[in-house]
């Protein structure tokens, strides 16, 4: 079986303009964990997950190395 059989289409997918916000409301909406990024010709750019926003949103761009109770 290959990757593609287990993909859901069509691929869930954001332009390299869209917020943050608009890629979450999608990830939410069609239910998955990660957005592809996509150019003006529909080529991937990247990729957006849930673990981009937990790490750069969650963390308030504190480092991840220093343990919450030395703060």
């Amino acid at each position: 079986m290959g990757v593609l059989e287990l993909c859901d289409y069509p691929p869930a997918a954001v332009s390299m303009e869209a917020s943050v916000a608009d890629a979450v409301r999608l990830m939410l909406d069609v239910h998955v964990g990660a957005v592809t990024v996509v150019d003006d010709e529909k080529r991937v750019a990247g990729i957006f997950t849930e673990r981009d926003v937990l790490r750069k949103f969650a963390l308030g761009g504190r480092s991840r190395k220093i343990p919450p109770s030395a703060r």
